[in-house]
């Protein structure tokens, strides 16, 4: 987590995350916050930045759980 790197993807994914946020309530849209509902656990992330396999899993849930029918 020292890792200049990771350092720059944290602060890049967290500029993107505010963005999307702003755009969703701009536009009042329903936004499902996955990045304070997946928690930051080895097992949901391939690396610092995307999901694994359960992580996707986890996601998907989320977001169909949102969908209004």
């Amino acid at each position: 987590k020292k890792d200049p790197l990771h350092i720059l993807y944290k602060k890049i994914v967290e500029k993107e995350n505010q963005i999307i946020k702003d755009l969703s309530k701009k536009n009042k849209t329903q936004l499902v916050d996955c990045d304070l509902l997946i928690p930051r656990k080895k097992e949901y992330f391939l690396d610092t930045i995307h999901f694994s396999i359960e992580g996707m899993k986890i996601l998907a849930k989320l977001i169909a759980a949102s969908i209004r029918i």
